[in-house]
């Protein structure tokens, strides 16, 4: 066999739509039951259930030059957000409550300077450099291009922190130059039919003969792997398109930190508490809640009729608890928000990821690896080594593919 790729999920489906396109001899070897890795949807009694609170920024250069996003049905988040503070709810395209969160302290005047400052850094810039000139925290840039403490605190620092799973925004600063140009170019949305629309569609070039699930890989070396059940496979190369710490796991190398771990509480409701399909920001002092969307505001398949879908993320693994102490905790802010209406909410499921996200501070950015070739026979790909998103692990997929089809033997 020319090659293996190792690991299914948005990496690894780039790598082999890159080989089938050259008409290569390889195998798709994942782990799990199906592709896709973190990227997926489950589907509970009318309900689409994502793993974990995901959308798609249909600006992704990446994305839009290998499908035609029309044909995911793309349903959209409005390109604002709604802000809770002090138990009231600010709809921030509403021009009246824009005058009531700056009379009420959520903004100043002021911060009209910084936004056109930031508009001037990332307005008819290239996206790509955009996110690797950047040596800051978001923290820092934040504050240097002149934001109000009241704004950072009120809306960028959670709105921020949903984004890049870190309360303390010290990722690299180039990461938020880079998603705020997405946002600016694009929308935030959702496949109508869940985010497993995507996988599907992104993996339906790929022959069944060339796919192979259920696998899980114990070990790489040069020119083989082995699996968990001892058996081993041969491959004149082999490209690795796991997590940071599975790859580091199967090359037998020391993992790096844990990442960013997050939790995404689904709740089944009569109703929707906004009828918006609006990212709802938790910007009061209290509770672990971070965001909320309702999902079924957003697209109507997912949940039934007459019922709706609300995903509620927590940020963090220290605060965790158990899932009854969460959801607890979660339901008591949101009944100071919405009212008596939260007592009718159900959970239907939890959804933990533990490193959802890898390091990305700027230290750990001017590390990353440039080189998709680790070895004569190995080769790497993943979100990690760019930025954790869609767009990037996608691309990385692409290049190592093709770094791999270039390479000498």
């Amino acid at each position: 066999m020319e090659y293996i790729i190792v690991g299914g999920g948005l990496a690894g489906i780039a790598a082999a739509r890159e080989l089938e396109r050259h008409k290569k001899d390889y195998l798709l070897m994942e782990a799990g039951p199906c592709l896709g890795g973190r990227v997926g949807s489950d589907f509970e009694n009318g309900f689409i259930l994502d793993h974990g609170f995901q959308i798609i920024l249909d600006s992704y250069p990446e994305l839009n030059s290998r499908l035609n996003l029309e044909e995911l049905d793309m349903r959209p988040f409005r390109k604002s957000a709604i802000l809770m503070k002090n138990y009231r709810c600010y709809c921030l395209w509403k021009a009246k409550d824009l005058y009531l969160a700056w009379k009420d302290g959520l903004f100043c005047l002021s911060d009209v300077i910084p936004f056109v400052r930031l508009a001037f850094r990332i307005l008819g810039k290239d996206p790509e450099g955009l996110m690797n000139r950047d040596n800051t925290s978001v923290a820092s840039q934040l504050k240097e291009l002149g934001f109000s403490k009241e704004i950072r605190q009120s809306f960028w620092n959670p709105f921020l922190a949903g984004i890049f799973l870190d309360n303390t925004l010290s990722v690299s600063g180039g990461m938020l130059m880079f998603v705020l140009r997405m946002l600016w170019d694009g929308t935030a949305c959702v496949p109508k039919g869940g985010m497993k629309v995507l996988v599907d569609r992104l993996a339906e070039s790929i022959p069944t003969d060339k796919i192979r699930l259920n696998s899980e890989v114990r070990s790489v070396n040069s020119g083989s792997v082995t699996l968990s059940d001892k058996q081993e496979l041969c491959a004149k190369k082999v490209i690795l398109c796991l997590d940071i710490f599975n790859a580091h796991r199967v090359m037998g190398v020391v993992a790096p930190p844990p990442g960013m771990g997050c939790t995404t509480l689904y709740f089944k409701a009569p109703k929707s508490p906004v009828s918006e399909p609006a990212l709802i920001i938790n910007s009061e002092d209290e509770g672990l809640l971070n965001h909320l969307a309702v999902m079924s505001d957003v697209s109507e398949s997912y949940a039934p009729e007459g019922q709706a879908l609300i995903a509620a993320t927590v940020l963090g693994t220290s605060s965790w608890g158990d899932n009854q102490d969460q959801c607890k905790n979660v339901l008591e802010l949101c009944k100071k928000w919405f009212g008596d209406e939260v007592k009718q909410w159900k959970l239907i499921k939890t959804s933990r990821i533990l490193n959802a996200h890898p390091a990305n501070t700027p230290d750990a950015f001017a590390l990353k690896i440039k080189n998709f070739r680790v070895s004569p026979q190995i080769f790497i790909a993943g979100d990690y080594l760019e930025s954790p998103s869609i767009q990037s692990a996608l691309r990385m997929g692409r290049l190592a593919a093709v770094e791999a089809l270039q390479a000498k033997d």
